[in-house]
């Protein structure tokens, strides 16, 4: 997840330099041989309302969707020429993630409750212990995520079923991230990977949760039976997932490994590959990582994307970038600044009208509508 602080202003020579590391890291991988960036227009800011709590994920059908807020309630959202209509539509809820509309169901990712006094906005290791390593076991030790199922009932919601249960979290930002309908009509989900406690191999191995070995994964779930399958790993800490045709997407947060440094990295999640996470960073040598990465993120703290017509959106700390792809999943530029925001960007998403809906957790959270 993408850190909850307010946006600091870089400079252009840290903003520069980070760019240049993103794209000699590019030529390394032999990613591909960026091209010469076109020209692109920024997108402008048509349509915004203010929320009550930091958004975390939107999932719209046609031009009504719903917004999963983190103090606990889902809201239905209706998009018009000229207004954004937010309506309260289920409540209740122990921090509600991820989200993903079926054509008679809600699913809703739940991370539930956590040993904090007060989970939201933050709930991590050293908000438990001194020991940030014991608070983070004890947040593990004690998790129970879940994913339920809301039925549509004409314009409401029927009481839910649990579509799975006791999946680990390692604190707020490394949770059961996103949530999405594959074309297979299977649930897609993401699990974060520890945090302090990554090189407490000994303490690891010890955890007191039934399902630990499934943090750092993309997750396959059958939404009727809840059988689950890990569908790729290695990974750090995945936030934002998007379907292009068959083709997932994801965006991984950078940070330490055992070995090279993890990147903000754009990723082709294929099933069955291994990401390296947690001994192998962007840069070789690689024994394990045979899934890397398409493309690098300028920014940090990336989380929402979106993938359509041969381009890649994806949202950062303070920024929307996008990136063009080729036939082979490769991205062909470096990453573009296209809109400037105040806040972290949670979700991206496509409306019917060609515009493009953002939501933004900051001190200030809004819904966004760009062009």
């Amino acid at each position: 997840m993408p850190p909850i602080v307010a946006v600091p202003r870089v400079s252009g020579r840290v903003v520069w330099l980070a760019i240049g590391i993103a794209l000699g890291a590019a030529i390394i991988l032999g990613i591909t041989t960026l091209s010469r960036p076109q020209p692109i227009r920024p997108l402008s800011t048509l349509l915004s309302v203010e929320l009550s709590s930091g958004p975390l994920d939107a999932e719209f059908n046609g031009s009504v969707g719903y917004v999963s807020l983190g103090e606990g309630t889902i809201v239905q959202v209706e998009v018009s020429s000229d207004a954004i209509d937010v309506t309260e539509v289920i409540g209740g809820l122990a921090y509600p993630r991820g989200i993903a509309v079926g054509t008679d169901e809600l699913y809703v990712a739940e991370l539930g409750q956590l040993p904090c006094a007060a989970a939201y906005p933050v709930c991590k290791g050293p908000d438990v212990d001194d020991d940030a390593v014991e608070g983070e076991r004890q947040i593990v030790e004690g998790s129970s995520a879940r994913i339920l199922a809301y039925p549509i009932i004409g314009d409401g919601f029927a009481r839910p079923r649990v579509v799975v249960d006791r999946l680990p979290v390692v604190n707020t930002e490394h949770g059961l991230n996103d949530l999405d309908l594959g074309p297979d009509g299977m649930l897609y989900a993401t699990l974060g990977y520890f945090d302090s406690l990554r090189d407490e191999e000994s303490m690891i191995a010890g955890l007191q949760h039934p399902r630990a070995e499934l943090v750092g994964t993309v997750l396959r779930i059958d939404p009727l039976s809840g059988k689950i399958e890990i569908y790729a790993q290695g990974l750090r800490n995945v936030y934002g997932l998007a379907f292009d045709g068959d083709d997932l997407y994801g965006v991984d947060n950078d940070g330490p490994t055992r070995g090279s440094r993890r990147y903000e990295e754009l990723l082709h999640i294929e099933g069955g590959r291994n990401y390296g996470h947690p001994d192998e960073g962007t840069l070789g040598p690689h024994s394990v990582r045979d899934g890397h990465p398409i493309g690098i993120v300028s920014g940090t703290g990336s989380a929402g994307i979106l993938v359509q017509d041969s381009s890649a959106f994806v949202g950062s700390c303070g920024q929307v970038h996008r990136m063009e792809l080729n036939e082979s999943h490769a991205a062909v530029t470096s990453s573009r600044v296209i809109s400037r925001q105040g806040g972290c960007v949670t979700a991206i998403v496509a409306l019917p009208d060609g515009r493009m809906l953002i939501t933004v957790f900051g001190e200030a959270s809004h819904v966004v509508v760009l062009d």
